[in-house]
């Protein structure tokens, strides 16, 4: 790589792109609606939330990460096409975590009217997974009794949704799991 004199920060660097070192160019401020453009351009079909989007994660994130964003949306709008519902599932499929931009996605659809949030749906489906991963972790001999606890707590967790009481958090359930 070339070294140059940053005309932002007038630094002796090596030359990332545009008269700029790397640090310079990551911090640009214009760098998320460039992406977007890039992005506008790559995409066969952009749907019609992305400038929203843009805005949306620019106001509220760093430059590096509503960059990084936009970027994780372009993918799964490339393989998974415009349809919010489909792009939050698969946020949200058994492999991915849902990490941040699943949630940036539960805040953003709703103030642009596009998909109801489903937060308790998503903390199940996560609470799941945890004690799934818990039971695989538990001695063979003790599985089945373990196993017959997990279902009666969410029986008894059922029977308090049932009847409009205080629903005990998945959390407690976890505990008890760990303990065990």
């Amino acid at each position: 790589m070339r070294t140059i004199s940053c005309s932002s920060c007038g630094a002796l660097r090596p030359h990332a792109g545009h008269g700029l070192c790397a640090p310079c160019l990551r911090n640009r401020p214009d760098r998320p609606f460039v992406y977007a453009e890039s992005l506008h351009r790559r995409l066969v079909d952009p749907p019609e939330f992305l400038d929203a989007y843009v805005a949306y994660v620019t106001e509220r994130f760093s430059v590096s990460r509503a960059t990084r964003l936009i970027a994780e949306l372009g993918r799964l709008l490339e393989s998974e096409g415009n349809e919010p519902a489909s792009i939050v599932r698969a946020c949200r499929s058994q492999t991915a975590r849902g990490g941040t931009l699943a949630r940036v996605l539960d805040g953003f659809f709703p103030t642009v009217g596009l998909v109801p949030t489903a937060r308790e749906d998503e903390e199940a489906r996560r609470a799941e997974l945890r004690r799934r991963r818990r039971l695989e972790a538990t001695p063979v001999g003790f599985v089945s009794a373990v196993e017959r606890s997990v279902e009666a707590e969410l029986a008894a967790r059922a029977r308090a949704e049932r009847l409009r009481a205080p629903v005990p958090r998945h959390h407690l359930t976890e505990e008890r799991l760990d303990a065990v």
